[in-house]
């Protein structure tokens, strides 16, 4: 079986606790790389992640990713869905109230 590559941008308090370990479980799932202003480089040491970076489009743009979970904070992703609809991946949009994309 072929599994799905995983980024997630946003790896905070509910990636952390939920989404990434979430993704691990799965048998058909990878996690591939973690997106983060502050957090990138620990979560992606806490789970073994190969690629950790500060910037949406660079994980945006990794050809290894076929799949984004976005778990950002309302007011940090103003264009993600945009610039997610635009690439090859397949955007998972975590749904917060009052969040415009």
């Amino acid at each position: 079986m072929r599994k799905v590559r995983w980024g997630v941008i946003g790896a905070g308090g509910i990636a952390d606790r939920k989404t990434i370990p979430g993704l691990l479980a799965a048998d058909n799932c990878e996690l591939v790389a973690v997106m983060d202003i502050v957090n990138a480089e620990k979560i992606a040491n806490k789970y073994q992640v190969k690629h950790y970076t500060d910037s949406i489009e660079e994980l945006l743009t990794r050809q290894d990713v076929d799949a984004v979970y976005n778990c950002y904070a309302c007011g940090l992703v103003s264009g993600v869905g945009q610039v997610c609809s635009s690439g090859r991946q397949t955007c998972i949009m975590r749904e917060t109230s009052g969040c415009q994309l």
